[in-house]
């Protein structure tokens, strides 16, 4: 189990920044790209183009992930 948890960490890792990433930014890409820098939400947050940069963690992390989990099985 001690071995498997660097892999269980970076997984969880990237599934947040990927979360984040959908939330934040993929969802509300049109509007952000409308305003030309940020939106407005309904729930009154404001959202910004530099929101994608979860998806660039997101996708750091799982390969990460990936790596860590390949070595546990040799």
């Amino acid at each position: 189990m001690k071995q498997h948890l660097p892999a269980l960490i970076r997984t969880s890792l990237a599934v947040v920044c990927a979360y984040l990433f959908v939330t934040r930014y993929w969802l509300n890409r049109d509007c952000i790209a409308e305003a030309a820098s940020s939106c407005r939400l309904d729930d009154g947050s404001n959202v910004t183009s530099g929101a994608m940069l979860w998806g660039l963690l997101a996708l750091i992390f799982a390969v990460l992930a990936l790596r860590s989990a390949g070595r546990t099985r040799g």
